[in-house]
């Protein structure tokens, strides 16, 4: 990171590991069969992720502590995974989402952002922010 600031990089880094995104990355982008559907600091999405998605990859983290390990709560996705080919016409994630409601599979949600600094697309923030629109297209 210092070097980063020294010479002024930036750098992309891609990985489905987020214990080593955490120490890397500054802004995240969490993507599901090639659409971006949570962004923001990565501080902020790990200290409280908001779309299933994001949820479900923090939960799979191991733990150092095996007490703390067996006592999380671990979201196991089940369901079809969709083909990146032909993805489902609404939300990427509605046949696997815990949480999904009928118009996931029909509409895609748009951005919602956050005060935080976050964004993502997912119908379940509908109504807990006024700022829509935001985010990655």
């Amino acid at each position: 990171m210092a070097l980063q600031q020294e010479l002024g990089l930036s750098y992309v880094f891609i990985s489905h590991d987020l214990s080593v995104v955490r120490h890397m990355a500054d802004d995240l982008v969490v993507m599901y069969l090639g659409r971006a559907v949570e962004q923001g600091p990565a501080r902020a999405i790990f200290d409280q992720a908001r779309h299933p998605y994001t949820q479900a990859l923090l939960s799979a983290i191991p733990l150092p502590d095996p007490k703390r390990q067996r006592q999380r709560r671990k979201i196991i996705l089940s369901g079809d995974l969709p083909s990146p080919l032909r993805p489902p016409p609404g939300c990427a994630f509605s046949s696997r989402c815990p949480q999904r409601m009928p118009r996931c599979s029909e509409q895609r949600p748009d951005w919602s952002a956050f005060p935080d600094g976050t964004s993502m697309r997912c119908w379940l923030a509908e109504g807990q922010t006024a700022d829509s629109g935001a985010g990655i297209r």
